[in-house]
């Protein structure tokens, strides 16, 4: 059974309970730069791109990221999670710019901040988007691990986040993500590898769940959610958290556990604070910046 649970947008920062775990989530930054070369136009850059300068480049706000690192020390989370789509077309020059812009959100969670890819970082296969898409996931996540390490799991103060990297490119259409037999195994194996007392959590661009509940469509989804729901369900993972879907919500599960999508932080200004205790969501709280 599961029902919607739609928080007010708050402005103000909850304070976190003591022997809380908080995780900070965030996503969906979408910065764009048009390209510079006609050669990285002929693949399916073509529609990120025009999607990007017709589309988003009026309403994407990179300055709620520098607000939200002003924000940080006032959160007090263990853990800043970015749950991916830095870029529009995966260009090398996109994902400098959203690296430097994240530093100060870096700086301000004092090494403890956590990035995976989106379908938009992994947008084409060409090599140079390739190699700079694997630059970002060293160097945001500070050498901890490489992209061809995932799935992986990383513990932050009673919490073990379990990384997945269903992003792959796609049909033109598509923006879909793919988890594999493979991948949902390795997931299973690491949520039951924890210590006792501690949090599991998923983390993934794609949601597992919408907010009605249900899986998501094939088209814009995650292709084998049906894996992490079923953790879900099964009170193996406490939550999902994750990002893609550019408005935020939450579904939360009949035993306490939930699928909490933070929107995009540049578009609607949105992101999430999920507080932990005893191996459960406590609570959360879907917040705005102006």
């Amino acid at each position: 059974m599961t029902f919607f649970q739609k928080n007010d947008n708050l402005r103000t920062v909850p304070a976190k309970k003591a022997g809380q775990a908080r995780v900070l989530l965030f996503s969906d930054i979408h910065l764009g730069l048009f390209p510079r070369r006609i050669g990285q136009l002929l693949n399916k850059r073509i529609l990120g791109s025009f999607n990007h300068l017709l589309r988003r480049r009026r309403k994407v706000r990179a300055e709620r990221i520098a607000a939200l690192a002003e924000l940080m020390p006032g959160i007090d989370a263990d853990v800043a999670v970015c749950a991916g789509d830095l870029t529009s077309a995966s260009l090398p020059e996109e994902f400098a710019w959203a690296m430097r812009e994240l530093e100060p959100v870096k700086a301000a969670s004092h090494g403890r901040f956590v990035y995976v890819p989106g379908n938009h970082d992994a947008y084409v296969d060409e090599p140079e988007a390739v190699d700079a898409l694997e630059n970002a996931v060293e160097n945001l996540n500070d050498g901890r691990f490489l992209l061809k390490s995932l799935p992986i799991a990383v513990a932050y103060s009673g919490i073990r986040l379990i990384l997945l990297n269903p992003a792959r490119p796609c049909r033109w259409m598509l923006s879909c993500g793919y988890l594999d037999e493979q991948q949902a195994s390795r997931m299973g194996e690491l949520l039951q590898d924890g210590e006792d007392g501690c949090t599991n959590v998923i983390v993934t661009h794609f949601p597992a769940l919408d907010a009605m509940g249900r899986l998501p469509g094939m088209r814009h989804g995650l292709r084998g959610a049906q894996f992490i729901a079923s953790a879900l369900e099964e009170g193996r993972a406490a939550a999902v958290l994750s990002g893609h879907v550019h408005r935020p919500y939450s579904c939360i599960l009949g035993n306490g556990a939930g699928q909490l999508c933070s929107g995009s932080l540049t578009l609607a200004g949105s992101y999430i604070i999920a507080d932990f205790q005893d191996g459960r969501l406590q609570r959360h709280f879907i917040l705005t910046i102006d």
